[in-house]
């Protein structure tokens, strides 16, 4: 390994760590978000009880319009600048939603929420900004290691709300949203520090020579990517939100659902300790397989049986699934555009990912009523099947440009 490839690791690294508590403390603030918002609208606002959903729903689909203008945001001003900027505005809408809870007004909860989904959009980029200056070898552990940030959140977030939540009683949850606004203002303040490695001299004169988004879509392994990528989160998505209503409607407690959902979201993260390395060793296209391999065996879990062991355990290998073939996705889609198309492509893939989320959240809970769970499990094996087919023609393309290369 030369030396400049030694110091340009070592900046890696140090981003890495920078970008994965920055990833803890901002996905603190949105688990707040999650865990919180329906309840308040259902217990304290006066509003059709129906609409408790809305707020989150809202928050997916301003994730999904804030995108592409996130791409553009990072490719003006840079991506440090742009992170700061989302943690402070982050923060500011979270003090918007402190008031609404003050004051009990809906509309402006739905602002505040919309917002923060729009500036959700720019941090979720961190896992790109990971791979910057990274070699090969490191860069799939280092998106591995920002996801990582998704445990710490997936703890921090309820225990915030359980010690907040009545600082203004009888006012619900506005103690909770001071605690998230603090989070971003923190998350900002660490992102400070971010020095990613700037674009060569020559790299900058040519920019203007990148490939349009017409282009960079056409490339197979970029479809292919993103596919693989929207695909996995919207079928985590899809079993993930059913799976609480099917519990509860076979007999089990709330409590089991909520055990499950904790197992599930442990399944999504803790794999992010070794999944790069996994890549490393294996490579990308059969850990994105292996993922996906496992959420067909969720799907299967689901149409053998109706037991707590069925449902947990199908749950478990979701969360690990996806873990695999999102981290995979995300370090596959790095290696298909040039320095001077990363916007462009980075932004696309989020707002099509997040696009399928939407879509995904907004029907899960009419699918079930109408069709089942079983039917829902039965949607997964297909879609399984057609991509684990995408994923071997990749590997199969790659392999035989290698030996020609060779």
């Amino acid at each position: 390994m030369t030396a400049s490839l030694i110091v340009d690791d070592r900046l890696a690294k140090r981003n890495t760590v920078l970008l994965a508590f920055f990833q803890a403390i901002s996905g603190s603030g949105t688990t707040v978000l999650y865990s919180s918002v329906a309840l308040l609208v259902s217990g304290t606002m006066s509003v059709d009880k129906s609409l408790s959903t809305l707020p989150v729903s809202l928050l997916v689909v301003g994730t999904a319009l804030g995108a592409l203008p996130a791409g553009m945001l990072m490719r003006r001003y840079g991506r440090r600048n742009a992170f700061m900027f989302a943690g402070i505005m982050k923060a500011c809408c979270s003090l918007l939603l402190a008031y609404a809870a003050l004051v009990s007004d809906f509309l402006l909860l739905c602002l505040g929420v919309t917002g923060i989904g729009l500036l959700v959009a720019v941090s979720l980029q961190t896992r790109f900004a990971a791979a910057e200056g990274a070699s090969e070898a490191f860069r799939p552990k280092a998106i591995s290691y920002v996801m990582l940030g998704g445990v710490i959140a997936a703890i921090l977030g309820p225990q915030t709300i359980i010690y907040t939540k009545d600082w203004f009683s009888p006012f619900v949850f506005v103690g909770a949203y001071l605690a998230q606004a603090a989070y971003y203002l923190l998350g900002a303040l660490v992102i400070s520090f971010l020095r990613l490695p700037q674009v060569k001299q020559e790299e900058a004169q040519v920019k203007e020579k990148g490939r349009s988004l017409g282009q960079i879509v056409q490339r197979g392994d970029y479809l292919i990517a993103l596919a693989c990528a929207a695909l996995s989160y919207s079928l985590m998505t899809l079993l993930m939100t059913s799976a609480p209503l099917a519990m509860v409607s076979c007999g089990f407690s709330e409590s089991d659902a909520a055990l499950g959902i904790q197992w599930h979201v442990l399944g999504m993260f803790v794999p992010s300790f070794f999944t790069g390395s996994l890549i490393s060793r294996f490579g990308t296209t059969r850990v994105i397989a292996a993922g996906f391999v496992l959420t067909g065996l969720a799907g299967v879990a689901g149409l053998t049986g109706i037991e707590l062991t069925n449902f947990w355990g199908g749950l478990v290998l979701l969360g690990v699934g996806w873990n695999f073939s999102f981290i995979g996705s995300t370090h596959l889609l790095t290696s298909t555009y040039s320095e001077t198309e990363k916007s462009t492509a980075q932004s696309f893939n989020d707002f099509i990912v997040f696009s399928c989320v939407g879509l995904t959240s907004f029907s899960s809970g009419k699918l079930f009523f109408t069709a089942g769970w079983e039917t829902i499990n039965l949607i997964v094996l297909p879609v399984v099947f057609t991509l684990l087919v995408l994923l071997v023609f990749l590997g199969v393309k790659r392999m035989t440009l290698s030996k020609k290369e060779g």
